[in-house]
């Protein structure tokens, strides 16, 4: 498979994605340390970030990546101790209407 493949691969899938009303995000896990923390870039140009410490999931989106980190949470929830990180994915799906693709982790690639 070659690269072009994979790139008209993933235009159709968000295309198919946006028409259905639901905004694709690829996500990369960024914090082995940490309980869990992911980022990314979403299909409509909006930056990404999910973290989870101690119980309490934050989720901020921004238009640009310098202002992620300062920006308000779009959603913020208490997690309960026996959900996964797959878990914690759909709940966040369900809430913004986004498809969450963990694509690897930082310290991987």
């Amino acid at each position: 498979m070659t690269k072009e493949f994979y790139k008209g691969f993933i235009e159709c899938y968000t295309n198919d994605m946006r028409q259905r009303g639901i905004c694709p995000c690829f996500l990369v896990e960024t914090s082995p340390a940490a309980p869990w923390q992911v980022e990314g870039v979403c299909a409509d140009g909006r930056f990404i970030y999910i973290r989870e410490r101690r119980g309490r999931c934050t989720v901020r989106m921004a238009e640009l990546a310098s202002e992620l980190y300062r920006s308000a949470p779009v959603l913020e929830f208490d997690v309960p101790e026996n959900w996964t990180n797959d878990e914690i994915i759909r709940h966040i799906e369900k809430e913004l209407g986004l498809l969450l693709i963990v694509v690897n982790e930082a310290w991987d690639m």
